[in-house]
Formats: C-alpha cells, structure tokens, sequence
C-alpha cells in the first residue's frame, strides 16, 4: 500500500539543463498552483532546503485549507488588494460578496476586484 503524503507537493532529484555545460542536480519541489493554474515547480541545492519549503508549504496548507493555497497568484493579489480597500469602509470580503451578490442582477461572472468595487461606488451613492 502506497504511503500517504502529508502535504500536496513532491520533491524529487533532477537534471536542470541537461545536455549542456550549465547541467546540474539539483532537488525540485513542486505541486500547488499558481499564475493561470499551473503548477510550481521550484529547485535547491540541497534536500534539506527542499524540504524545509515543503514543511512551510505544508503549514499553510492545513493552516489555511486547499483552497487558500491552491489560489492562482493573480486570484490573491485581487483579493488583498480588495480587503484594502474595503479595511477603509469597515468591511469584510464576505460582507461585499453577500452585498454584491444580493444587489446585482443575474449576469456574467466577475472577479473579486470588479465586486468590489461595485460595492464602494454603491456605498458612496448612498
């Protein structure tokens, strides 16, 4: 029976530019998501490095769910950039998506930028 992993990510040993004179080994660590949905793959020196991301990695996996951390990189920059904003108003994300979604007509998805700042010019008009 195969062994369970306690984090989503591998780390194996590889051949980084193989075939010419920069070849080296090096440990690759990847799994997760990132930019567009792809798959992060980043490399060390050493095992122990490898694995000490891993374990950090794996923190903030059971700290803050697979959702949180399988987020694309542009999804979290919007939604920092969106708590920003509605920290000044008193707000919280959930608050502006139940606003938004309860005041807005049925129409095509928007990201989380455009709801919010939906929400703020539907604040100031009040």
């Amino acid at each position: 029976m195969p062994r369970k992993r306690k984090y989503p990510w591998g780390i194996r040993l590889v051949t980084v530019h193989a075939g010419t004179p920069h070849a080296a080994t090096r440990w690759e660590l990847r799994g997760g998501r990132g930019t567009f949905g792809k798959r992060i793959r980043l490399y060390f020196d050493t095992h122990s490095a490898a694995l000490k991301k891993a374990r950090e990695l794996a923190a903030e996996f059971q700290a803050h769910g697979a959702q949180a951390v399988e987020l694309a990189e542009s999804e979290r920059v919007d939604a920092v950039e969106a708590l920003e904003m509605l920290r000044s108003r008193g707000a919280s994300l959930r608050e502006a998506a139940r606003f938004f979604l309860k005041h807005s007509p049925q129409r095509k998805p928007c990201t989380v930028r455009e709801a919010v700042i939906n929400l703020i010019s539907a604040v100031e008009k009040m």
